[in-house]
């Protein structure tokens, strides 16, 4: 994760003036972190469409450039259907993104909407991560590829904006109240 400057900050024995305090007294996160978790989840969909889209765009590139048996990988019906497959999950998260993002611009209370597609998303990145090396090969764990890095930085996909445990306990709990 070495595009997150993620780091522990720890306060100890600070007093906080009355008008710098975010929400109300006591509340901490519950009041303040939480009260944003839908437009976080939602923001947090923008990279993830963008590195799995790069991702595949990487992928399509290199099956057509790169030779085995005298021929493009991307004319082998292996690489062609981990290909289709990544496209087809992309589109089905983009719509999923998308519809969520529609919710919050209409004021639609949707967390269960961004809690699913949360952790679709982490499910996703992975999923293109593994293929993005797989259709590389070897070459798919040198830093000399991009898609080294993404798939050394995805797992921040299921931690980022809550776990994918938490997120589905929530969509799970406003599904099944």
């Amino acid at each position: 994760m070495r595009a997150s400057p993620t780091s522990e900050l720890v306060f100890e024995n600070c007093e906080v003036p009355v008008e710098n305090v975010l929400g109300g007294v006591g509340q901490g996160i519950t009041g303040v972190a939480f009260s944003g978790v839908n437009w976080e989840r939602t923001i947090l969909a923008g990279p993830f469409l963008g590195g799995i889209e790069y991702n595949l765009e990487l992928c399509i590139k290199y099956c057509k450039e790169r030779e085995q048996f005298g021929r493009p990988i991307a004319s082998f019906q292996a690489i062609q259907h981990k290909i289709a497959e990544m496209a087809a999950c992309i589109e089905a998260a983009k719509l999923l993104v998308y519809h969520q993002a529609w919710m919050i611009d209409n004021d639609i209370f949707c967390l269960k909407e961004t809690s699913l597609s949360k952790f679709f998303l982490a499910k996703l990145v992975g999923f293109v991560a593994d293929e993005a090396v797989q259709i590389h090969g070897g070459y798919g764990l040198m830093k000399d590829y991009p898609v080294e890095r993404f798939f050394r930085d995805w797992k921040l996909a299921s931690i980022g904006g809550g776990t994918s445990e938490i997120n589905k306990n929530v969509a799970a709990r406003l599904l099944l109240k």
